[in-house]
């Protein structure tokens, strides 16, 4: 692509500053719009990537882990507090014992400490979703779940 001459490149100092101000604006909207987006999309995946564990397929989750993949069926790391490679539930599931009740909020304080990135700006709410959808926890009481598998 060719450049174009620096003598007729349109100037950003005569662009106005509403106009600069609104088309930022605008994209800070959209980009909004896609993070919550994407949340929602992991927040899915993350829930089939627990079932396809529930179901024992880790190994097709990661063909490249070899065999011993395939020998433990269990969703929890390998190193223990490794979960920065882990679904969101399997992730909780890793940092709690059975039978441990936990809020949503120690749940993801929990799961960061121990590895897991997360770029969402409403991780809470995506602990929360995670919590209550994946069947290794129960609710027991208001802002409280228990791991029962």
């Amino acid at each position: 692509m060719a450049r174009v001459p620096r003598s007729t490149d349109p100037s950003l100092a005569e662009v106005p500053a509403e106009e600069i101000l609104a088309e930022l604006r605008r994209r800070q909207s959209a980009l909004r719009v896609l993070l919550a987006r994407r949340a929602r999309l992991a927040e899915q995946l993350a829930s089939v990537e627990a079932e396809i564990l529930d179901l024992g397929g880790r190994d097709m989750l990661d063909p490249a882990a070899g065999p011993s993949a395939a020998s433990d069926p269990s969703p929890r790391p390998a190193r223990p507090g490794d979960v920065s490679t882990l679904p969101l539930p399997a992730a909780i599931a890793g940092v709690m014992e059975l039978g441990d009740v936990i809020s949503p909020r120690e749940a993801a304080g929990r799961v960061v400490a121990a590895g897991y990135r997360t770029t969402a700006a409403n991780f809470g709410a995506v602990v929360i979703q995670a919590l209550s959808r994946d069947k290794r926890f129960r609710r027991v009481a208001r802002g409280r779940y228990e791991r029962i598998a």
